[in-house]
């Protein structure tokens, strides 16, 4: 099955070509991602051959196992509406490169929700490694349009982030192919109300009414300013721990926190967290116990302090 997608997707491929090649209309058509593979035997090379980027189409820089990787963080739900924030604030936690150093992208598209959990993919390099890809193509004339890093399970899949922005890749458009399909069925519908087909369309009011009311707005604005900011109280918890202190839970209901992680020694963890003025009350939920790699698992509630007052 695999092997018999592969050569659709080159058929289909090599279509988009021909018809972004056609004169007047091919300029019309957005031509498809042009992927190109990049290993750390090529980056340490520092040599790109000009056909890894011949033919159109916005090229996108693959970074192979090695030379990137993914995560996947384990946040809570409320940290979907600032995403990239809370990424870069887990980071220290679980990233084998340091945060000062790496690039990141979160694949917003394939973020699991599950009950007050959110399980968010994300894409990580070395900053350097984004910026010598980028110049390894434009060092033949190309200009990259996003750089992402593969997966096993779709390796020619257009690409979902770019390590160069942070964010989501852009995307070039429809594929020509699909673009001549739609064309095709266009005028098959035409054909077929000209031979005696009658299409009467109709749109009604309520079509008018689909964004939210006004009293929706403010329900949901009410709710913002009465729960505690969820960046806020991590940033407090993270500043307030040290550097051999790991968090492998957080969580938040209402002002009450929750953490679970791990630690050489934590026993003055509770006294760390009370020293932080936004932070009160931190004791131990449960007894530490000893792990196999040397550390302590360890279980904290605190209270969440805000600096207004609220």
């Amino acid at each position: 099955m695999s092997a018999i997608l592969r050569s659709l997707g080159a058929w289909r491929r090599a279509v988009d070509e021909t018809l972004a090649a056609l004169p007047i209309i091919g300029g019309l058509l957005a031509p498809p991602w042009r992927i190109v593979p990049l290993g750390v035997d090529d980056l340490r090379s520092g040599v790109l051959p000009p056909s890894g980027v011949a033919g159109r189409g916005p090229v996108v820089v693959r970074l192979a196992t090695g030379a990137g990787l993914w995560l996947e963080l384990e946040l809570p739900r409320a940290a979907a509406g600032d995403l990239e924030s809370a990424v870069e604030l887990a980071l220290p936690a679980h990233s084998p490169i340091q945060p000062a150093r790496a690039a990141f992208a979160a694949d917003r598209s394939a973020v699991d929700v599950a009950g007050d959990r959110l399980h968010a993919p994300v894409a990580l390099a070395e900053a350097a490694t984004v910026a010598q890809a980028v110049r390894l193509v434009s060092a033949v004339g190309r200009r990259v349009s996003a750089v992402d890093v593969a997966m096993d399970a779709s390796p020619d899949a257009p690409p979902s982030i770019d390590l160069i922005t942070g964010g989501p890749a852009l995307r070039p458009g429809p594929s020509p192919s699909l673009v001549a399909l739609l064309v095709a069925g266009t005028l098959l519908l035409v054909g077929a109300a000209g031979l005696g087909f009658a299409f009467a369309p109709r749109t009604g009011p309520s079509l008018l009414a689909a964004s939210p009311s006004a009293a929706a707005m403010r329900d949901l604005a009410l709710a913002r300013e009465q729960s505690p900011p969820l960046l806020a109280a991590l940033n407090a918890v993270s500043a307030a721990l040290p550097a051999t202190a790991y968090l492998d839970r957080f969580e938040i209901a209402g002002r009450e926190i929750k953490l679970a992680g791990r630690a050489r020694d934590p026993a003055g963890l509770p006294a760390r967290l009370d020293a932080a003025p936004e932070l009160e009350g931190a004791a131990f939920s449960g007894s530490t116990r000893g792990l196999d790699d040397g550390f302590q698992a360890f279980e904290i509630t605190c209270r969440f302090v805000p600096g207004d007052g609220r």
